[in-house]
């Protein structure tokens, strides 16, 4: 950092560690998901994810499309929403019914691994947010 104080335009992100994982190292064959105690953080495509929720809520996946970029990502039937972030920001949403995930999912669906998303399994209580 030292070295770049002069440059303009540095950008320094922080990570929590609770919903995305520090980026991989070149050269890891999947820098997009990892799966801890059953539960798997994605960092969605653009466009549309080919995944049906019900109305539960949290949101629970009942179908995964056989167009869906996300066939191979670990994700299945059954598994719920636990937290949705967005990237640019960083702001992370908590306790999301249907409809508010998918809005989110739609207004954000041009962001290439802007959406991240905390799948858990049946059995594991949703997230709390963080008191800041």
């Amino acid at each position: 950092l030292k070295e770049n104080s002069h440059s303009d335009g540095r950008i320094i992100r922080f990570i929590n560690h609770d919903v995305m994982p520090l980026t991989s190292e070149p050269g890891d064959e999947d820098e997009k998901q990892y799966e801890e105690g059953g539960v798997l953080v994605v960092s969605l495509p653009a466009g549309s994810i080919g995944l049906v929720f019900n109305k539960a809520t949290p949101p629970t996946v009942k179908k995964i499309k056989e167009t869906s970029p996300l066939l191979d990502s670990g994700i299945k039937v059954g598994m719920r929403v636990d937290t949705f972030m967005i990237a640019d920001t960083g702001k992370i949403h908590y306790h999301l019914e249907t409809k508010e995930l998918v809005s989110l999912l739609n207004q954000h669906r041009d962001s290439e691994g802007g959406r991240i998303v905390r799948f858990i399994p049946e059995g594991i209580p949703v997230s709390e947010p963080s008191e800041e």
